[in-house]
């Protein structure tokens, strides 16, 4: 009993002294700086961030009445002007086990119009992979979706009404594993107003681990214990 005590007094003293880790921002994009801040039909020449799919187009606010996150600059319309609605998507990026990867983004409805839009994020892993789980955020609620799963990919969706202001959407996993994981924000709709996009970023937060000053506090329990082990045998010899 005495051994188990020392063991779980050292082990809580790691967890409680490891320094906190800091996310990692991998991408991150407002769109100020895209095409100089002006407004660009069916735009591709994103600086960190490719359309895979349809089109978008490069917005401003006080363009046909659109009002970007935060009541100006820039930002992007996900159904761009060729009728096809589209699909935003990051370059691949690894991660470690432990890791927890966050996209997050703003959204909101066509501005427009009344009608609902489609839309959803997700991953998309560069092959099959162990994942710890997986949660959503922001406007839908911080919710553990699933856990201890293997997948190529996952996302989630909903519908976004035309006259919904922003919101801040996001989506996470921790990994069970090390890989690669790129990341996606897509629409469905096809009538040439989409849901408007802003503030873009893709984080990895590395999982904890013990600092030098934690290992030589477990190690020094281990030793407490080694100790006493000796003494009681001692006591019995």
């Amino acid at each position: 009993m005495f051994a188990k005590l020392i063991i779980g007094s050292a082990v809580a003293a790691t967890l409680t002294l490891a320094g906190a880790a800091n996310a990692v921002v991998v991408v991150s994009n407002d769109f100020e700086l895209e095409n100089g801040g002006a407004s660009f039909i069916n735009y591709t020449g994103f600086s960190n961030l490719f359309v895979t799919a349809g089109s978008v187009d490069l917005i401003a606010t006080g363009d046909i009445g659109i009002v970007c996150a935060g009541g100006g600059g820039a930002c992007v319309d996900m159904d761009g002007s060729t009728f096809a609605s589209g699909r935003l998507d990051t370059g691949s990026y690894a991660f470690n086990a432990g890791d927890t990867v966050t996209f997050t983004w703003d959204l909101s409805g066509n501005q427009r119009s009344s009608a609902q839009d489609d839309f959803s994020g997700g991953f998309v892993f560069g092959d099959l992979t162990l994942v710890s789980s997986y949660s959503i955020l922001g406007a839908w609620g911080n919710v553990l979706i699933s856990s201890n799963f293997t997948s190529y990919g996952i996302g989630t969706g909903t519908g976004i009404l035309g006259d919904t202001p922003f919101q801040s959407y996001g989506i996470q996993f921790v990994a069970g594993q090390a890989g690669t994981v790129s990341t996606y924000l897509q629409t469905v709709g096809n009538d040439n107003f989409g849901p408007i996009a802003d503030n873009l970023v893709l984080d990895i937060t590395p999982g904890t681990v013990p600092e030098p000053a934690s290992w030589a506090l477990m190690i020094g329990g281990f030793g407490l214990v080694g100790a006493a082990l000796r003494r009681r045998r001692a006591a019995f010899a």
